[in-house]
């Protein structure tokens, strides 16, 4: 593909979202797709992913200046401060839900009730650290007994959400447990061979680490490949927000390990310890990394920007020409897996996918736009 076919697709999935907006109206989709469609299951404002539809119609807006888009994405954003008001599915997915959707207005419109309510959501993040094990705990009550030791990989998403309110109102608690957090998850959640675990438990009481743990993966030894990606990015964000060394190896740690267990078409199984042909891809783990790839690129120098540069244009030529979803269907990719082990969202759409496959195309083209994560 050159970069008239990149365009190409780019306009094509812009004018799917753009579709989407008018069917979906004040409605939220799903976190994945029935048969590639979203339709069955709008609703409201609750799963983890809702974030990532404002953020796709974000991007859209920027890219099109639709003032639909823009009228239908502000309407929407008033729903994120009111569920976690509400405290509905309010847990270390803070990051996801409140960076794309009332940071991002924020920023490009100047919105003080946006910010306002990302900043109470980034309080309510910083609320969940555990001081021992020094971590953000990821899913459940604080005095949840089988959740309140247990952090994950994914959370590196999250975090740029407490470097920005840093920012914002120079409050170094914030910073400073965004900073814990990470080294805590380099530490025990990146394997030393570059791999990652997908949870890892630590005593409540001593913060002494028990283990790692699957949720999503093969086995608790394996690498699930979403949360592969989740941390490849998350930590070349963590570099980017903080200028800690250590962050900038560990994603590149990742990176080496996701690279090197590709098939031949560079689309991943969902889990990079997979190779039968049989077996699901997970092209929403693909979109993700070619966005860290391309953000790993940007903060190293010479023939190895130009190799995370090339294997992630490698990814997306690859998702643009074999993987996207036929056009009279809602999804923007085809072929993601939510969550294997449980059945749910097998070679579908998601949300999180489509909005990263967006996202690609824009790092990709350079388009002069702002991302979520990048302040």
């Amino acid at each position: 593909m050159d970069v008239q076919d990149f365009e190409k697709t780019l306009q094509g999935v812009t004018e799917k979202v753009r579709r989407n907006a008018v069917r979906f109206g004040e409605r939220f989709p799903p976190d994945v797709t029935a048969h590639l469609d979203y339709s069955a299951g709008l609703g409201g404002n609750v799963g983890w992913t809702t974030g990532f539809w404002l953020g796709q119609l974000w991007l859209t807006y920027q890219l099109t200046r639709w003032d639909q888009i823009r009228d239908l994405a502000r309407s929407l954003g008033p729903t994120f401060d009111e569920r976690l008001a509400a405290g509905v599915g309010v847990d270390h997915d803070l990051g996801m839900l409140f960076l794309p959707s009332r940071v991002l207005e924020y920023r490009l419109t100047g919105d003080e009730q946006s910010r306002a309510g990302a900043l109470r959501a980034a309080s309510a993040l910083a609320s969940r650290f555990r001081q021992p094990g020094q971590f953000i705990q990821a899913w459940g009550a604080p005095d949840d007994p089988q959740e309140a030791g247990r952090t994950i990989i994914d959370s590196m998403m999250n975090i740029p959400l407490l470097f920005w309110a840093h920012g914002e109102t120079g409050d170094r608690l914030l910073y400073d447990r965004a900073m814990r957090h990470a080294l805590t998850v380099g530490r025990y959640l990146v394997r030393g061979d570059g791999s990652s675990y997908h949870t890892f438990f630590f005593d409540v009481a001593s913060g002494q680490p028990v283990g790692g743990r699957t949720h999503q993966g093969h086995s608790d030894g394996s690498t699930w490949a979403r949360g592969q990606a989740w941390g490849l990015y998350g930590f070349a964000l963590a570099y980017r927000l903080s200028g800690e060394a250590r962050f900038l190896r560990h994603s590149q740690q990742l990176a080496g390990y996701f690279l090197s267990h590709l098939p031949e078409d560079g689309v991943c199984y969902w889990d990079l310890d997979r190779s039968d042909p049989e077996e699901p891809r997970d092209t929403s783990a693909a979109a993700i990394a070619a966005c860290g790839l391309m953000e790993l690129a940007a903060h190293v120098g010479g023939g190895l920007a130009k190799d995370y540069r090339g294997a992630a244009r490698m990814m997306v030529c690859r998702l643009a020409e074999r993987y996207r979803a036929p056009d009279e269907k809602e999804g923007l990719l085809a072929e993601a897996v939510a969550d294997l082990p449980r059945g749910r969202g097998v070679r579908e759409s998601t949300l999180y996918g489509d909005y990263f496959f967006l996202e690609a195309l824009v790092r990709l083209l350079g388009k002069d736009v702002r991302l979520p994560w990048l302040f």
